[in-house]
């Protein structure tokens, strides 16, 4: 294993508890041999089983504080995306080939179907505003950047960014045809966020992070003013927040005792919702925040993995991917 795929591997551990590493030890490695990711409208495909933990797609009701198992995989799917209009959900498949897959599903878990699949891992989809198009990244050595059409499941731009060791995390904005990116770049040992036009073009710097490879998942605020982002700083993993337009100072939103991250905001943008493993290092909870800093409370501990939250357009529900739901059934 060469040493950025362990440096994620590491990272991978300290976001999200010893137990996600399993999930997702494959992801975020690089280019696509031979030119882009191959997109694919074929559903049937079988996997063989995969190590657990084998996490499903749920959605929490907020109102009844009960929540609903969307996938029932034999491998496990990861990385709920909600479409803008509510009415779908995107999210990650792991496959028999141990990479990952794009699916995009009814918001009730039905329709089930692949939009892009390749050689190498993607993961991570994130919609346009229009609900037309999903950006993801994928790679086996170093990661990249796509953009696929969910209707036709055409790449339509690859490689939104252009730095040899990898650009990853694209989040794109709900107000406006943009999308923020990590760009790593360890010769200098510092991260880069950036934005740019889902074309590729009109780049712009947000913020230059001392430290290298140790940014993950950026999410943008509701009215396209922040971003959200998890970052280890001095062994502690937490939420932090930017201004997606640059020229200000970070903020540190959360300050749990191991890791914090991978935050979604509420539709209105006062609080955000975030996995945390605080109270067990081989377990993940959710838990809610004040957009600034305060009222942080648990909303979801259970005795397993449940992580990568992502709250609805409606502010009703919250999808999140777990070994067995909210309430541990199999």
């Amino acid at each position: 294993m060469d040493d950025r795929a362990e440096r994620e591997r590491r990272n991978a551990l300290l976001v999200t508890g010893a137990i996600v590493l399993v999930v997702v030890a494959f992801a975020v490695r690089g280019w696509w041999p031979g030119g882009e990711p191959t997109a694919r409208r074929d559903a049937s495909r079988t996997a063989e089983p995969t190590p657990e933990p084998a996490a499903d797609i749920y959605v929490y009701d907020l109102t009844n504080e009960q929540d609903v198992r969307l996938t029932d995989h034999s491998g496990p799917d990861v990385d709920p995306a909600w479409s803008p209009d509510g009415s779908r959900i995107a999210f990650a498949r792991f496959t028999d080939e141990n990479l990952h897959d794009i699916y995009v599903m009814d918001a009730d878990g039905g329709d089930q179907v692949r939009v892009v699949g390749g050689p190498t891992d993607a993961f991570a989809p994130s919609w346009s505003p229009d609900g037309e198009e999903i950006v993801f990244m994928s790679g086996s050595t170093f990661a990249d950047i796509f953009v696929v059409d969910v209707a036709t499941g055409a790449v339509r731009v690859t490689r939104i960014g252009d730095f040899p060791t990898g650009d990853e995390w694209p989040a794109w904005s709900p107000v406006a045809d943009r999308i923020a990116y990590v760009e790593e770049r360890p010769e200098s040992d510092e991260t880069r966020i950036f934005t740019v036009r889902s074309d590729g073009t009109d780049r712009r710097i947000v913020q230059v992070l001392e430290g290298c490879c140790e940014v993950r998942h950026l999410e943008w605020s509701p009215d396209g003013r922040f971003l959200a982002f998890t970052w280890e700083q001095a062994g502690s993993v937490d939420v932090w927040i930017v201004y997606a337009t640059g020229g200000g100072p970070v903020r540190k939103l959360t300050y749990g005792d191991l890791a914090d991250g991978f935050a979604s905001w509420s539709p209105d943008g006062r609080r955000l919702v975030f996995q945390t493993n605080r109270n067990a290092l081989n377990e993940d909870d959710l838990y809610v925040i004040r957009s600034d800093g305060t009222g942080e409370r648990a909303l979801l501990r259970t005795p397993w993995y449940d992580a990568n939250p992502d709250w609805s357009p409606d502010g009703r529900y919250i999808a999140f991917d777990s070994i067995e739901g909210a309430d541990g059934r199999p």
